[in-house]
């Protein structure tokens, strides 16, 4: 199973997932690219996640999100 970002018109896109203590176990430039729970290939556990996502409209508009994902196993 995978979690991943959809949405049209978008011209850049950053997509980072960061564990409870801050370490970066995702990131990607690619929209298409989805996560699937691992960092450097192993399975995390269930846990709570933090993600911060930015992304370009094809007009300069800048949208930043912010939020939590949970992983359940």
């Amino acid at each position: 199973e995978t979690i991943f970002v959809t949405g049209e018109g978008i011209e850049t896109f950053h997509w980072l997932i960061y564990d409870r203590w801050g370490q970066k176990v995702f990131e990607t430039f690619d929209i298409t690219q989805a996560w699937d729970g691992t960092f450097k290939g192993n399975k995390l556990g269930p846990d709570a996640f933090a993600y911060y996502l930015e992304a370009t409209s094809p007009y300069g508009e800048v949208l930043r999100e912010k939020g939590n994902i949970t992983l359940l196993r």
